[in-house]
């Protein structure tokens, strides 16, 4: 029988798996219904769409740093099996695999072609916000476009 450590970090582990294939759906349906970004609306949706995976990414290390702690606390406290030890990290382990596959739908989204320059500009500018900052802070997005705008006009 698992100790408690154990599936405490198993449930944890568990639930990002689920939260990454919800992820991946939300991922594959915007990929669905946006071939190519042709307006301004769409492009709110990549900002709603990165939004959510911004604040989804910051949980995702919440949960794993708490399955980390209570493996941690079983091997303090508790005498751990094999078995305690390796269901949760077969559960993590699996988590990479869904990891993955998030990885690369995100990849899709953020490759996806523009119908203009103006509109490449900004999924640009979404993507770097996306994928360097770890709140989105779509005012900054504002000012960057502004001072592109500016560049190109002189």
């Amino acid at each position: 029988m698992l100790t408690l450590s154990s599936l405490i970090a198993t449930a944890l582990f568990g639930s990002l798996i689920l939260g990454g294939i919800v992820a991946a759906w939300d991922l594959t349906r915007f990929l669905s219904e946006t071939p190519e970004f042709e307006s301004h609306e769409d492009l709110y949706r990549l900002r709603r769409l990165a939004t959510r995976h911004m604040y989804a990414a910051l949980v995702v290390i919440l949960i794993a740093v708490g399955g980390a702690i209570a493996i941690v606390i079983g091997v303090i406290i508790e005498e751990m099996s094999f078995l305690d030890y390796a269901v949760p990290v077969g559960v993590a382990g699996s988590m990479s695999i869904v990891g993955a596959w998030v990885r690369s739908l995100e990849l899709q989204v953020r490759r996806l072609p523009c119908a203009d320059d103006d509109l490449e500009d900004e999924r640009d500018e979404i993507v770097h916000i996306w994928e360097k900052e770890m709140f989105p802070n779509w005012d900054q997005l504002e000012r960057r476009l502004r001072k592109r705008s500016k560049k190109r006009r002189s």
